[in-house]
């Protein structure tokens, strides 16, 4: 299993809480996952490896640093996706 892990902050200057992304990929061909948390809030997402291309993953990681809350990082990882529900 590989885990990454990515740490943003919004807003550095105004000390807001920071994001914690963690995507974890658990072998080869099987699933991945979505971890995000805000050190109070946590909450996952997880899908068939086939449906996540890396793609995908990259424009992940790069929007992470816009995302004020465990909520909102969800629906913009499922937006990313390509997931309406």
């Amino acid at each position: 299993m590989q885990i990454f892990q990515y740490f943003t902050n919004k807003q550095q200057r105004q000390r807001r809480k920071s994001m914690h992304l963690e995507i974890e990929e658990a072998g080869f061909g099987s699933n991945i996952t979505f971890v995000v948390s805000d050190g109070f809030n946590k909450r996952e997402i997880t899908l068939p490896k086939f449906q996540v291309s890396d793609f995908q993953i990259d424009q992940i990681r790069d929007r992470a640093g816009f995302w004020f809350d465990c909520d909102q990082a969800i629906q913009d990882i499922k937006q990313t996706l390509g997931i309406w529900n």
